[in-house]
C-alpha cells in the first residue's frame, strides 16, 4: 500500500485546484477519479460559467484557471466562456506541473478508520491507498457514507432552520409568467402524460429526500467546418412528447416560440438558451416548453453504483436526444425555430470519445455534509460575513424542478421545487462548512458537497465557489501538515491567506519544517 500526504477523491475543478495547490506546495498527492473523465462539468458542457460580476473576488489557485483560459485566447483578462477542450488542457496542465499522481477509473469501495481519522481506502480493483489527509471533491459526496460522516440528502423542512424557501414548494405552472396557463395532465384515455408523477399529497414546507433535476449541458456549433449532426434517439414515439407539445402550443398562443438575441451573445427562446462560447460554440441550457432538465423521479443516482449510474446516464442521454429531435422536427414548434435550431450540431473537436455527447451528467446536488458550520438561507440573503470566511460567494438561490406532477385533482400538469431569488450582496463561505464534526472525521475536508441547507446550496452550487473552497481545502492541509496540527484547530484567516496566494511556478520541496524551500 502506498501512502500519501493527501488523497483527493473526485477530479472536479475543485478537486483539481486542491490537488494542484498541495502538489505545488510540496505535498505528495493522489487524485482519484471514479470515471475516465477529468475536469467535471467545466470540461463537460458547463462552459458559460455562472458568476456574478467580473471575477474580481477570485484569488490564487481558483483564479489561475480562468487566467490561463484568458491567455489561451491571447487575452490578459479572465475568461469565463472557454471551450471545454481548452479548459481540459489547462486543468491537466495544473496537475502535471504540480506532480500530482492521477488515477482514473478508481472507485473507493471502503474506508478504514482509526477513531475519527481516515487511514486507508480499498479500491474496487483491490488496491489500497493510505493518506494523512483526505478531500471529498465529488459532486455526489460519495466519500461521506464510506467514511461514516453525517450528511443530508434532499430538502430540510421549513421548521428546521426557519427558512422561507425550505421544504416542499407550492405547485407552479410548467411555463413561466406571462405564458402560464393550465396544461391538461391526462391523455384521451385519462392516463397521466409521460414524465408526470402522480400527486403525492405533500404540503408546502415538508421535508423530503428528492434532488433537483439533472441534465446534459450540450456544446453546440453552427460552424460548418466543425459541426457534426446531432444524433437521433435510439427510439422515438411522438406520443411520448405530448406534454411538451401542449406546452409549446400554449406558449405560442401567448406569442412565444421565436428566437431572440440577449446581450448580443445568447440566443433565447422558450425551447432553449444558447450562450455563446469562444470558438464559435454554444452552451445549451434548458428552455421551458421542451426542457433538457429532467427530474430524477424513480432514478436513485446517489445509491446506484457505477453500473446503475451508467444506466441512468443513458436514460438522460436518450431523453435529451428526444428533446432535440422534438425541437427540430415537431410541427407544434414554429417553423422558423425548427429551421434555426437545425443549423446547430455537435462539435467535431469536443468529446471525441463519446461521439459529441458531454462525458459527464450535470449532477447539480447530491449528498451535503452535516458539518461544523451550516450555511443557510439567512446567511445567503443577509450577506453574512465574518472572521471564519475563507472566501466570498454570490449567486441567486436557483433550484431547478424537483418533480413534474399533477394538481391534487389530477387535472393539470405542474412543476414543483423550483426557486429563484436574487442575492443582494456577497456572503461568506466559512471554514466550518468544509469540516465534518471532529468526532466523526478528523482529517477529511469536503469543498463541493459542503455543509449547507438545500436552500443555501442552491446558491453555493457554482463551480467558481467550489473552486474557491477547493483551494481552501488544499491550503488547510498544507498548513496542518507543516504545523503538525489538527484541521479543526486552524485559523480560517491563515487558510484563506494561503489559498489566495498565487501558485509558485514549480513545485516546492518541503523539508519537514514550517518552511517550504525551492
Amino acid at each position: 500500500m502506498r501512502h500519501y500526504d493527501a488523497v483527493v477523491y473526485g477530479a472536479t475543478p475543485a478537486g483539481i485546484v486542491a490537488a494542484s495547490l498541495m502538489g505545488k506546495l510540496g505535498l505528495r498527492v493522489l487524485l482519484l477519479e471514479q470515471t475516465s473523465h477529468l475536469g467535471g462539468l467545466m470540461t463537460s458542457g458547463l462552459n458559460a460559467t455562472d458568476l456574478i460580476g467580473n471575477g474580481s473576488g477570485l484569488r490564487g489557485a481558483a483564479r489561475e484557471v480562468f487566467k490561463r483560459a484568458g491567455a489561451a485566447y491571447s487575452s490578459p483578462d479572465l475568461e469565463f466562456r472557454a471551450e471545454p477542450h481548452v479548459l481540459g488542457r489547462i486543468l491537466r496542465g495544473l496537475l502535471a506541473e504540480a506532480d500530482v499522481e492521477t488515477r482514473t477509473g478508481a472507485r473507493i469501495s471502503s474506508v478504514a478508520k482509526t477513531g475519527p481519522a481516515l487511514g486507508h481506502a480499498t479500491l474496487e480493483d483491490g488496491g489500497r491507498v493510505g493518506a494523512d489527509f483526505w478531500i471529498d471533491a465529488t459532486y455526489e459526496g460519495d466519500l461521506l457514507p464510506l467514511a461514516e460522516v453525517s450528511h443530508a440528502i434532499g430538502r430540510e423542512g421549513s421548521d428546521a432552520h426557519a427558512e422561507s424557501l425550505a421544504g416542499r414548494r407550492p405547485l407552479g405552472s410548467m411555463l413561466p409568467p406571462p405564458l402560464d396557463e393550465p396544461t391538461p395532465a391526462r391523455d384521451d384515455q385519462g392516463k397521466l402524460l409521460p414524465f408526470l408523477t402522480p400527486p403525492d399529497g405533500m404540503k408546502p414546507g415538508q421535508a423530503d429526500s428528492r434532488l433537483q433535476s439533472f441534465c446534459y449541458r450540450l456544446t453546440l456549433t453552427r460552424s460548418p467546418d466543425n459541426r457534426i449532426p446531432i444524433p437521433e434517439p435510439d427510439s422515438y414515439d411522438g406520443r411520448e412528447m405530448e406534454l411538451f407539445r401542449r406546452l409549446t402550443l400554449s406558449a405560442r398562443k401567448k406569442g412565444a416560440g421565436s428566437v431572440s438575441i440577449v446581450h448580443g451573445t445568447t440566443f433565447n427562446s422558450v425551447f432553449f438558451n444558447l450562450a455563446q462560447l469562444k470558438g464559435g460554440k454554444y452552451d445549451m441550457n434548458s428552455g421551458h416548453a421542451a426542457p433538457i432538465n429532467l427530474p430524477l423521479a424513480d432514478m436513485d443516482w446517489l445509491n446506484a453504483g457505477p453500473d446503475g449510474r451508467r444506466r441512468i446516464a443513458y436514460r438522460y442521454r436518450e431523453y435529451t436526444a428526444k428533446i432535440l429531435h422534438f425541437i427540430r422536427h415537431d410541427e407544434s414548434v414554429p417553423e422558423e425555430t425548427r429551421r434555426f435550431f437545425s443549423e446547430f450540431g455537435f462539435c467535431r473537436d469536443e468529446y471525441q470519445d463519446t461521439a459529441g455527447w458531454p462525458p459527464a451528467l450535470y449532477v447539480r446536488e447530491g449528498r451535503r455534509l452535516a458539518g461544523c458550520d451550516l450555511l443557510t438561507e439567512h446567511d445567503v440573503l443577509n450577506g453574512r460575513t465574518d472572521a471564519a470566511d475563507i472566501g466570498l460567494a454570490r449567486y441567486p438561490l436557483d433550484c431547478k424542478p424537483i418533480q413534474w406532477t399533477a394538481t391534487p385533482d389530477g387535472k393539470h400538469a405542474v412543476r414543483e421545487g423550483m426557486m429563484f431569488k436574487k442575492v443582494p450582496k456577497p456572503y461568506g463561505m466559512r471554514f466550518g462548512m468544509l469540516l465534518p464534526r471532529p468526532e466523526e472525521a478528523a482529517n477529511l475536508l469536503v469543498p463541493v458537497a459542503a455543509s449547507a441547507t438545500h436552500v443555501a446550496f442552491a446558491s453555493l452550487r457554482m463551480e467558481p465557489h467550489w473552486m474557491t473552497l477547493g483551494a481552501a481545502a488544499g491550503a488547510a492541509i498544507v498548513l496542518a501538515t507543516r504545523r503538525r496540527t489538527a484541521l479543526h484547530a486552524l485559523a480560517p484567516s491563515a487558510v484563506r491567506a494561503l489559498a489566495e496566494e498565487d501558485l509558485p511556478p514549480t513545485p516546492q520541496r518541503w523539508t519537514g519544517t514550517d518552511q517550504a524551500v525551492a
